[in-house]
C-alpha cells in the first residue's frame, strides 16, 4: 500500500469512521491499521444482544456517512468480517 494511501485510510480511520460508529450507538474499543496487509482492524461493542447488535451494524453500514467516509479513496473496502465474540469466562 502506498504512503498516500494509507495516510489517507488512517484519516478516514480517526476523523470519520470512529464518530460514524458512535453516532450509531458503538462504543470503539480499539482500532488499528495494519498497513503491511492494508488491513483495519477494530473492536466495538453495542448495548444490547445479538439481533441489537445486527440491526445496528446494519445501519452503520448502509448509512450515507459511511458511504461518503470513502469516496475519496482510491479502493474502497474488498471484504468485510464480523465476528460476535464473548469475553472469556463469560
Amino acid at each position: 500500500m502506498s504512503q498516500d494511501t494509507a495516510e489517507g485510510r488512517s484519516r478516514v480511520s480517526a476523523t470519520i469512521q470512529l464518530p460514524l460508529r458512535q453516532a450509531h450507538g458503538f462504543d470503539v474499543l480499539f482500532a488499528y491499521l495494519i498497513a503491511d496487509t492494508d488491513e483495519f482492524v477494530w473492536a466495538v461493542s453495542h448495548a444490547g444482544d445479538a439481533a441489537e447488535f445486527e440491526r445496528a451494524e446494519g445501519d452503520y453500514t448502509r448509512s450515507p456517512g459511511r458511504a461518503a467516509a470513502f469516496a475519496d479513496l482510491p479502493q474502497r473496502v474488498k471484504s468485510i468480517k464480523v465476528h460476535l465474540v464473548q469475553p472469556v469466562g463469560a
